[in-house]
């Protein structure tokens, strides 16, 4: 710019806030490597925090929030975590038409890439000074403009709950649960604590059902004709060995995070075509719930008498009996 013409009071302004959103992105990236969340993240639910729950914005629905703090929990904010990885399948991986397995090492990222977005969730929820994180819900989402990238996010309400004996015996807090507010009060007056979100992966490819003896032979010697009803036993396997690798990976983080059991349980998959490998498919099943264990402060409401109960949100004439302890 020439000596002789001065920058606008306007154009000094723009300048300024491009180099503070300059700051702030490398900021944000150097916090993310070493595992923070970004900054205008902070410094949003550092404002919340100030606010000492004076304004809010959560999940729950409206007749999940009114029994929340009807309960005495006391929402905060809604709190998310994201991670965005390159992921694709490896040279060599020996995916053909007659090849069935697990792929372990997509497995593994992906468990990794979940793990990293609930610890980014979980901090979120210490900036604001909350108990635990209630309704999370898990979604994975891959994109038409790049088949190689993926995401995983996390997101629930930031809550917390009134002063107890329990809180101060809880180790990892915040927690993380699936469970609805009352849900969560529920187990909590009868005895049980949220050990945290617990979470089993498992990718597998199973092989071109044409491949498959059994399934030929089903085809009464019209093979590949396909006019006959038959069952793809390789991707039926598949299904099958996927939730049995899943399940046994979420019984053993319910053992790490000190679990008596899981409860919200919820199995999801999808499949995918594999390119050049003829009809082979990949299956992506994820396994998620909240593992539960008996309170440690060994306080527990005794159950009263036989109720009624309508579950109006599924709208549904059924009434449910809960028996009392002693039936």
């Amino acid at each position: 710019m020439p000596f002789w013409k001065k920058e606008t009071p306007e154009e000094l302004e723009r300048k300024a806030l491009a180099a503070r959103q300059e700051a702030d992105r490398e900021a944000s990236l150097l916090s993310l490597r070493e595992g923070s969340i970004p900054v205008a993240a902070s410094r949003r639910l550092n404002q919340l925090a100030a606010l000492n729950g004076k304004f809010f914005s959560s999940t729950l629905s409206p007749a999940e929030y009114l029994l929340a703090r009807q309960s005495g929990l006391q929402p905060l904010s809604q709190v998310v975590g994201t991670v965005f990885m390159h992921v694709r399948y490896e040279e060599g991986d020996g995916l053909h038409s007659n090849f069935s397995g697990d792929l372990t090492y997509l497995t593994v990222t992906k468990t990794n890439a979940q793990a990293l977005a609930v610890d980014r969730m979980r901090q979120e929820a210490k900036v604001l000074g909350a108990h635990g994180i209630i309704g999370v819900t898990l979604q994975s989402s891959r994109y038409s403009w790049s088949e190689d990238f993926a995401q995983f996010t996390v997101r629930g309400t930031a809550v917390r709950l009134p002063d107890s004996e329990m809180l101060r015996q809880a180790k990892n807090l915040p927690f993380t649960s699936t469970l609805s507010g009352q849900e969560f009060w529920q187990l909590y007056e009868s005895g049980y604590w949220p050990c945290g979100l617990v979470i089993g992966n498992a990718i597998y490819v199973a092989a071109n059902p044409w491949s498959n003896l059994e399934t030929i032979a089903a085809m009464n010697g019209q093979s590949f004709g396909y006019n006959r009803n038959v069952e793809l036993l390789t991707i039926s396997n598949g299904i099958r060995f996927a939730t049995q690798t899943a399940m046994n990976s979420l019984k053993r983080e319910i053992e790490v995070v000190g679990g008596d059991g899981a409860v919200d349980m919820d199995v999801d998959y999808t499949l995918e075509r594999v390119h050049g490998a003829d009809d082979s498919a990949i299956i992506d099943l994820t396994a998620v719930g909240t593992a539960v264990a008996y309170r440690l402060d060994g306080q527990a409401k005794p159950l009263g008498n036989r109720l009624l109960i309508m579950d109006l949100a599924r709208k549904t004439n059924e009434s449910i009996k809960v028996p009392t302890a002693n039936e």
